[in-house]
């Protein structure tokens, strides 16, 4: 097989823009509140960098706490002022995934309640940086799934004014 065109993720050929490494740089929980104010605690989460992350990006994301606090809303609150269209795997700094199997339930659950709802997670990492976090189905299509699985994804950003 060549590898000059594709990148590889635990043996899957997937997207060939901008996949994620085997390296996971993260493992914690996450404490969302909704909308209605109620905090939830989904726990095994894990981050792995894209091969494309920026080097801030990268050295931000080993520094973030074992429990990242989120706030839900909805997604075309911060989606127009962060990409101009549809994003590909090049916007992508982290993939966050269940780190064993007894945390697939919590990340599935999660993971579909925010794509019927449309919905995207923020978190106020320090200084005026935030952690945005979307569904991988608001991705081009070709880069929807890995491994045939949808996924969780990241971006840093600063906040806005």
């Amino acid at each position: 097989m060549q590898k000059n065109n594709l990148n590889i993720f635990h043996g899957s050929i997937v997207c060939p823009q901008n996949c994620p490494t085997k390296k996971c740089i993260w493992k914690g929980n996450f404490e969302i509140t909704d909308i209605a104010s109620v905090v939830r605690v989904f726990e095994g989460f894990s981050a792995h960098p894209s091969f494309k992350v920026c080097r801030r990006a990268y050295n931000f994301s080993k520094k973030m706490p074992s429990t990242l606090e989120f706030l839900v809303h909805p997604r075309t609150k911060y989606w127009p002022t962060i990409f101009e269209d549809c994003p590909d795997t090049d916007d992508i700094a982290l993939y966050f995934y269940p780190k064993n199997k007894q945390a697939t339930h919590g990340y599935t659950s999660l993971l579909k309640f925010i794509e019927s709802k449309d919905l995207m997670l923020r978190s106020q990492m320090s200084g005026d940086v935030e952690l945005l976090l979307f569904p991988s189905r608001v991705l081009d299509v070709k880069c929807q799934t890995i491994k045939n699985s949808y996924f969780l994804w990241g971006v840093f950003c600063t906040k806005r004014k």
